[in-house]
């Protein structure tokens, strides 16, 4: 039981970098006015989308 703890905080910990990076990433793509920003974020789309691993999530972002 322990065991699964463990690797369920180690990957909650993964999440939250990965989420940490992507919130990081999109602040700076409005702060640039970007239009549109490519974000690859493998650990999430299999964590949580259970998507293709190699998949790329596009985020458009609004003025």
């Amino acid at each position: 039981m322990e065991l699964m703890h463990d690797e369920l905080a180690e990957i909650e910990q993964e999440i939250n970098e990965q989420l940490q990076k992507v919130r990081e990433t999109i602040a700076q793509a409005k702060a640039d006015k970007v239009e549109m920003v490519e974000i690859d974020v493998d650990i999430l789309e299999m964590m949580l989308v259970d998507c293709d691993p190699e998949a790329t999530i596009l985020f458009p972002t609004h003025p």
